[in-house]
C-alpha cells in the first residue's frame, strides 16, 4: 500500500517526510541506506517509482484551483451566485443541467495543458483521481500541498505508477510548514 494508512492518512507509521536544513554532500549512498529503518519481517518494500527519476525545478507558475479540490464547489457557487443573483445555483452539478444532454461541457473546469497530468509539483493546487481526502473535516488543517507525485509513462514504459495510474499527495498545515515541523503530514494516494 506504499506505506499509507487509509484509516488515518496522517499516521506516519508507513511513511515519513524528513526535512534537512542543509545537505551534507559528503554522505554516501551506502551511509544513507545504512541509516534507513529496517522493514518489519513480514513486509515487502514496494515503491511507485519504477525507474530512476530526477527532479528538475522550473519557475513557479500561476495555477487555478482544480475541480477535485474540496474547496472548489463552495468557491464556484459563491462566485456564480455573486455574479448572477437572479439565477443562483445550489449545487455545481445544476450548472451542467443548464445545457442539453449531449452538449454538457463536463471538461469546462479542466486545467489548461501545462497543468494536466502527469504533473509532479511542490506547492500549488493538487489533483486527485478519486477524491480529495480533505473533504473529511479532520484533514482540513492540511491546507498546503507539500508535494505531488503523479503516475507517468514515457515511450509506453512506466516511470512512476501508483496502482492503476494514480497520484500521490503530501499535505501539511501552513503553520507547521512555517515552523518546519514535519511531524504532522497528510499522505494520500488514489488511482482509477
Amino acid at each position: 500500500m506504499y506505506g499509507i494508512d487509509f484509516g488515518d492518512g496522517a499516521a506516519q507509521t508507513g511513511f515519513r517526510v524528513l526535512y534537512r536544513e542543509s545537505v551534507d554532500r559528503s554522505v554516501t549512498a551506502e551511509e544513507v541506506n545504512a541509516r534507513r529503518p529496517a522493514l518489519p519481517a513480514d513486509s515487502e518494500e514496494y515503491t511507485p517509482v519504477l525507474k530512476p527519476c530526477r527532479i528538475v525545478f522550473a519557475a513557479p507558475e500561476v495555477q487555478g484551483l482544480t475541480q477535485s479540490d474540496y474547496r472548489f464547489d463552495e468557491l464556484f457557487l459563491q462566485k456564480w451566485n455573486k455574479r448572477r443573483p437572479e439565477d443562483p445555483l445550489e449545487k455545481v452539478w445544476k450548472f451542467f443541467e443548464r445545457f442539453p444532454e449531449g452538449e454538457r461541457p463536463y471538461d469546462i473546469f479542466d486545467q489548461p495543458a501545462p497543468f494536466q497530468a502527469p504533473h509532479q509539483q511542490m506547492g500549488g493546487c493538487p489533483t486527485f483521481v478519486q477524491e480529495d481526502p480533505r473533504y473529511q473535516p479532520r484533514y482540513r488543517p492540511f491546507d498546503v500541498l507539500l508535494f505531488q507525485l503523479d503516475s507517468e509513462q514515457r515511450d509506453r514504459r512506466d516511470l512512476i505508477m501508483w496502482g492503476d495510474c494514480g497520484v500521490g499527495n503530501f499535505f501539511i498545515s501552513s503553520e507547521a510548514l512555517k515552523s518546519r515541523d514535519f511531524s504532522q503530514v497528510l499522505y494520500n494516494w488514489d488511482c482509477g
